[in-house]
Order: structure tokens, then C-alpha cells, then sequence
């Protein structure tokens, strides 16, 4: 049976075992083919949709990653405009997201960009609470997308 695999992750752990400010970000690349179907499938009701992203996504945070009830919680995902695909995910801390620079989702339909990835890096990625939140975020959306989209072609 053949597999492909719509993201890898690299680093989740520090590399070189330190615990610091910074030290938990990991990357992850995202199939080309992938963000280009959730970048492309057409929301009838993309504000309804994406609310309910957020809303899953706040949930996950408070509930299970931060376990704490009320105070202000950013939302967790920024759409690139009114599609599914994301263009960086947000938890409590300062300034923590794991995001891909907007010239790579620019070049999402450039055929003679060689890469079959686009790659998501972290920003001030302080503990491993974030670093799980984070990743929480990604699986999740990733898999939410998968059901709504039906990507079969893995």
C-alpha cells in the first residue's frame, strides 16, 4: 500500500535537551497538495465554518492544554481570507505561533516552485504546554479539514 503523508513534523522535542525561552518551537512541512485543496474548496458558508475552527480550537486550549476558565484567548487560527487553509495558529504566551511566511502561500500555485511543501516555523515557542497546544491546533485543523474537504488521495 502506498502512504503519503500530509505533514511532517521536525524537532518537537529541543534538540539539544536545554530548557530555555525559545528552545520548544518545532516546524512542521504541510503537503503542497494538501494546502492547495484547502486553499481552492469553495465554503458555502465560510463564516460559519470558520467560527466553528475557532470555537473547537478555544476550546482545546482552555480545556484540555491550559485548564483555565475565563480571561481573554486570542483566536487560534488566521485563514488565509476565505478558505481553510491557515496561515498561523496562536496560543496564550507572547507572541507564540507556529505560521508560513505569505510568500509561500503566494506561490501555492507556482508550478516552478520545486518544493512540495510549505513550511509552517515557530515564534517564541517558551514551553511545552505551547509547543503541545501548537501541535494540538495543527493535527486538529489538519484532520477537521480532511473530513470537510474529503482528502482521499493519501
Amino acid at each position: 500500500m502506498k502512504r503519503k503523508f500530509v505533514y511532517e513534523v521536525q524537532e518537537f522535542v529541543p534538540p539539544d535537551g536545554s530548557i530555555h525561552l525559545g528552545a520548544y518551537g518545532f516546524g512542521v512541512y504541510l503537503d503542497r497538495g494538501f494546502a492547495r485543496k484547502v486553499k481552492d474548496f469553495v465554503l458555502d458558508e465560510v463564516d460559519f465554518v470558520q467560527n466553528r475552527f475557532q470555537e473547537m480550537g478555544e476550546k482545546l486550549i482552555v480545556r484540555r492544554l491550559f485548564r483555565k476558565e475565563g480571561g481573554y484567548i486570542r483566536k487560534p487560527y488566521d485563514f488565509v481570507e476565505d478558505s481553510l487553509l491557515i496561515q498561523s495558529i496562536h496560543v496564550p504566551g507572547n507572541a507564540c505561533d507556529l505560521g508560513v511566511a505569505w510568500a509561500q502561500i503566494e506561490d501555492i500555485e507556482n508550478e516552478r516552485v520545486r518544493k512540495n511543501w510549505l513550511e509552517y516555523n515557530p515564534h517564541n515557542v517558551d514551553s511545552m504546554a505551547q509547543a503541545f497546544a501548537l501541535f494540538s491546533l495543527f493535527t486538529k485543523w489538519v484532520d477537521w479539514s480532511k473530513a470537510l474537504v474529503n482528502f482521499e488521495d493519501l
